[in-house]
């Protein structure tokens, strides 16, 4: 069998040069099988299995027998590898004894063809190929998953290995070495990448043992990848670069990436080999793995009963099965391809804590921060999932992996950092595993190891909250879905004492109409490990009891993940009280203090009001065509007294027509073109913010013009008609002394005055029904024609205007009225 090499993507960085996640490529083939990709004279490097004893078991290094079992069998696969290497004239770079039983060694097909009928041989396979994927700040990650402030200021007491680039920016001739810096607490390491050196003939034991060990001491990190999250993991907490989860934990660097950020599978089963080594020697254990790698599966095979000693299986899932045998946590990094982290390695595998990215920009919950803004991430909402991160039922936490600040070994510009930047901003579901794996750190320097692999995962997915919103998780449906949301990592719950906290995924309901029912998610975190029982309750709702119902009982026990939190049913009276309802839900734990959740309850089943609607010709911005035609307002009032008013809609019916919206959407006013004549109606329709609407009364609005020379207009005084091209009707009426009046009466619920304006107009004064006198000034800088100097809003019946020449020439031009 084989597979094409698979492109995979990776996140995003703030430094250009720099990948985000441990991204990977694989090619998977096993021999004999298919016929491989690669050429016959071409040299890859393969992953050999070897019949040794007890290689297919999981042996815990409970007892000092099997200590001695462990070391039998290391001792086999190393004695057996040097002979199957001399036998078939290949070279060893890697040698393993502990996760699996081999060597890798780079073959040409026939090479590899011709060792896999070795009858020592179990399995020869092509080594995959793996890509990197990518005052003291508190980076608003770690605050996030509340691992800040601490109640101590003593280095974390825990072995985190970090399986990735090296940690630590020192160089020594191009390659990494080992070192120490003042952020980071790096207790030591094991390099993989490369060639290990082999003895050369004649060459002495002991200066063979000092060149490997000088190769396996050069774990430091000329990437950057490694040291970005091994300073989320546990940068220390003394004024200098960022703060980490778990601050000074002691960083073992398994480098198994070197500067490309391209490896083969080959150099992670080495590093993964080391880590289950210091479990028989004299290196401290290891309590947790951090592996920010992805790439596809090479099968989807996940019980490690079928899985070890089977020649056929992944080598690396393997090696994961036996770690989790013995306890050690392995926490990977989901994927960045958007896609089911179930076809990805290794965070698909069901051995490891698979974390997948959220994005998180103020370092709280509930979704009241900012965009995302590092480079190239200027759309993801604050408490929202990563649209970058692999997903699906796989996954167990979400972490922040969006624009995570942490150490830096390059600064902006891409080179080396000695005295610059302290500080560099990724994005990638590789910055999201460390913030777990610091946890877990946290969690074993605070209560101990866990007793399981299992019950670490349980345990951290049990801590977390559920402030972010779930529903942007692309396999998460809503309150109706059956599998409970993602929570996000929280860090000071699972190091804490026993407690129970309630999250509600909706803040607030509101209930309008007939609508009788309604359904939000009650999650119960439970801090501290705590396993009891934890019963759920509501108060406060209007109405009789029981208008509840906990879909899944009101009663959760244990920490399995569908045992966290259930649904709730809302059942209302549609004949009960309108108002705004503080709701309690409540959860109660044996031996724990109680915590409750508010949830605003908004009961508005009543439509609001519209009253005053009504017509209003335009002001002086506006004229009327040659036609007559113009611009009119329509106005309202709208009121909703509990919820207030959302939205107001003019509607209009022309003739026959059927109803149309008209004019621009608003809550008191819209405005609309009439033409003289034409027959109008216009209503409104309101809704409430709660979503009950109303139709107003209807009214008609008819316009008509008189012109200058209509008899409607009475004069009195020096008012002289005189032609006008661009005149509504083709003249003016003019006042050229005194105190000229006109007077005209008419029926009808608004009216206008529409006159000339310009430099040699002058003032006049207009009331209605003997009402106060209003000035008008016609006199303007600007001319214009047709122009609308006055309106008035009226109530509909008869009316009487009258107009009085103040000074200089005032000329009209004619009478709107709406009808």
């Amino acid at each position: 069998m084989s597979l094409s090499q698979a492109a995979v993507s990776f996140g995003r960085a703030a430094v250009v040069t720099l990948s985000i996640a441990l991204c990977v490529a694989l090619l998977v083939a096993t021999i004999p099988a298919a016929a491989s990709a690669a050429p016959q004279g071409k040299a890859r490097e393969y992953i050999v299995t070897l019949k040794v004893k007890d290689s297919g078991r999981s042996i815990k290094p409970t007892s000092r027998a099997n200590k001695v079992r462990i070391r039998q069998r290391a001792k086999a696969a190393r004695a057996e590898t040097s002979e199957v290497t001399q036998r078939q004239g290949v070279r060893a770079r890697h040698r393993y004894g502990n996760v699996i039983t081999g060597f890798s060694a780079r073959m040409t097909r026939a090479e590899a063809r011709k060792v896999a009928r070795d009858p020592a041989v179990a399995s020869v396979r092509v080594a995959r190929t793996f890509k990197v994927a990518a005052s003291a700040e508190v980076p608003v990650g770690v605050e996030r998953v509340k691992a800040y402030p601490r109640s101590s200021g003593r280095d974390v007491a825990a072995h985190v290995a970090i399986i990735d680039t090296g940690i630590g920016p020192a160089l020594s001739n191009g390659e990494p070495v080992s070192m120490t810096t003042d952020e980071l607490n790096i207790a030591g390491g094991y390099n993989c990448a490369g060639t290990p050196p082999t003895q050369q003939a004649d060459e002495p034991a002991s200066e063979f043992a000092d060149r490997l060990a000088e190769y396996r001491g050069r774990y430091g990190d000329v990437n950057g990848h490694g040291t970005h999250v091994a300073g989320t993991v546990g940068a220390r907490d003394n004024g200098i670069g960022a703060v980490g989860v778990a601050p000074g934990a002691s960083l073992w660097a398994v480098r198994v990436f070197g500067s490309s950020g391209f490896t083969s599978e080959a150099a992670i089963v080495c590093g993964l080999d080391w880590v289950l080594e210091t479990h028989v020697s004299a290196t401290p254990d290891i309590h947790v793995v951090n592996m920010s790698i992805q790439g596809p599966r090479s099968d989807l095979l996940e019980n490690c009963g079928q899985i070890i000693g089977n020649s056929d299986a992944d080598p690396m899932q393997e090696a994961i099965c036996k770690l989790k045998d013995i306890g050690v946590p392995v926490v990977a990094s989901a994927g960045n391809d958007g896609i089911n982290a179930n076809d990805s390695a290794p965070g698909g595998y069901d051995q490891v804590i698979s974390v997948a990215a959220m994005t998180d920009t103020d370092g709280a919950g509930w979704e009241k921060g900012g965009n995302a803004t590092c480079l190239g991430y200027k759309s993801e909402r604050d408490d929202t999932f990563a649209s970058y991160s692999n997903h699906g039922p796989d996954v167990d936490i979400v972490a922040p992996g969006t624009c995570v600040r942490s150490t830096a070994l390059r600064n902006a510009n891409g080179s080396l950092n000695r005295d610059g930047d302290r500080l560099v901003a990724l994005s990638g579901t590789s910055m999201a595993a460390p913030h777990v794996t610091g946890a877990i750190a946290r969690y074993v320097d605070a209560v101990g190891r866990p007793s399981s692999v299992g019950q670490m995962r349980q345990l951290i997915r049990a801590a977390g909250r559920s402030d972010w919103d779930p529903k942007t998780d692309p396999v998460w449906f809503g309150v109706n879905d059956d599998d409970p949301p993602n929570r996000v990592l929280d860090v000071a719950a699972l190091t804490g004492g026993p407690a129970v906290k309630t999250f509600l995924y909706h803040q607030s309901f509101t209930v309008a109409g007939a609508q009788t029912s309604r359904s939000t998610r009650v999650d119960v975190q439970r801090g501290g490990g705590y396993d009891g029982p934890v019963t759920l309750s509501v108060s406060g709702l209007p109405g009789a009891a029981g208008s509840t119902s906990f879909v899944g009982g009101d009663t959760l026990s244990g920490l399995s993940k569908h045992s966290l939190g259930t649904k709730l049913d809302f059942s209302l009276d549609p004949a009960g009280p309108e108002d705004v309802f503080g709701v309690a839900v409540r959860s109660n734990g044996a031996g724990v203090a109680a915590h409750e959740r508010g949830l605003q309850l908004t009961i508005d089943r009543t439509a609001p009001t519209v009253a005053g609607l009504g017509p209003k010709v335009r002001g002086q911005k506006t004229g009327i065509s040659r036609k007559g035609a113009t611009q009119v307002f329509l106005r309202w009032n709208a009121n909703d007294a509990l919820t207030g008013v959302a939205s107001a809609q003019l509607q209009r019916k022309t003739g026959s027509a059927a109803w149309k919206d008209a004019g621009v959407g608003g809550a008191s006013s819209s405005r609309v073109f009439l033409k003289p004549g034409q027959v109008n109606r216009f209503r409104v329709r309101v809704s409430d913010q709660a979503g009950n609407t109303k139709t107003s009364y209807t009214i008609g609005a008819r316009l008509s013009v008189r012109d200058s020379k209509s008899s409607l207009f009475t004069k009195a005084g020096s008012w002289k008609t005189r032609q006008a091209k661009k005149a509504f009707g083709g003249s003016l009426l003019i006042a050229t002394a005194g105190k000229a009046t006109l007077t005209a009466s008419f029926t009808g619920k608004a009216t206008a005055l529409v006159a000339p304006v310009g430099n040699g107009r002058g003032k006049f004064r207009v009331r209605v029904d003997g009402g106060p006198w209003k000035s008008v000034n016609t006199k303007s800088k600007r001319a214009g024609q047709r122009k609308v100097v006055w309106t008035e809003r009226l109530s509909y019946g008869k009316h009487t205007v009258e107009v009085q020449r103040v000074s200089g020439k005032p000329a009209l031009d004619g009478l709107l009225i709406v009808r």
